[in-house]
């Protein structure tokens, strides 16, 4: 995406406040995604983990919303300045705000949920989000 991010946070079209969603629909190659959502995190200094599982929450409400087939969700954190290093927090961060808006009814639903890590970190991730899965399915 450039620095597409940079320019609307510059721009005040999306000031990246917690939970705050752009939806993005005119994708330019080789971005192959009908719409790409920004969700916020708000400020790092005052991040906490738990606003990633609101965002994520926010983020699926609007999946539903749009009756979305699929999403993939990769949280920034690096990007954003956000330096924290506990991966099992993180994926059940992110699953908790999944499932708590998964059990709402609905009639959308997407069958399929991508989370994206980097590759330096794909195999701790993949672990934590498998641990919290679990932990989350059982309830």
């Amino acid at each position: 995406m450039g620095n597409a991010a940079t320019r609307l946070r510059r721009d005040s079209v999306f000031r990246a406040a917690p939970g705050e969603l752009l939806a993005l629909s005119s994708i330019a190659p080789p971005i192959k995604a009908s719409t790409i959502l920004l969700v916020g995190l708000g400020d790092p200094v005052h991040w906490t983990p738990a606003i990633l599982g609101m965002a994520l929450q926010s983020a699926a409400r609007d999946v539903r919303r749009r009756c979305a087939s699929s999403a993939s969700f990769a949280p920034s954190l690096l990007d954003s300045g956000i330096e924290f290093n506990d991966p099992d927090v993180i994926a059940e961060q992110m699953l908790g705000g999944l499932f708590q808006c998964a059990t709402a009814p609905s009639k959308a639903e997407a069958k399929l949920w991508l989370f994206c890590a980097d590759s330096a970190r794909l195999t701790a991730t993949h672990a934590s989000l498998s641990r919290a899965f679990v932990k989350y399915a059982a309830c």
